[in-house]
């Protein structure tokens, strides 16, 4: 699954004007499942931006960087 995550991050940057985006599955589910799909409808709808998203249980999670506080030095 991780190397066809890489490969849609290169067809993305190799072809950005046929680009839709990437949606990682739960584990285990069923395309046809209506709760699948009801939160890969949301996701599309919302219309956010997000190219990148993960459906789990507790909801969608998009592709996120922060920065992290430094610890004591």
């Amino acid at each position: 699954a991780t190397s066809l995550w890489g490969l849609g991050i290169g067809l993305s940057l190799d072809q950005p004007d046929s680009w839709g985006g990437l949606v990682d599955l739960p584990a285990g589910a069923d395309a046809a499942d209506a709760a699948v799909l009801d939160g890969l409808y949301a996701v599309v709808s919302a219309g956010g931006g997000e190219d990148q998203v993960a459906l789990r249980a507790q909801g969608a999670y998009g592709r996120r960087m922060e920065r992290a506080p430094l610890g004591d030095r």
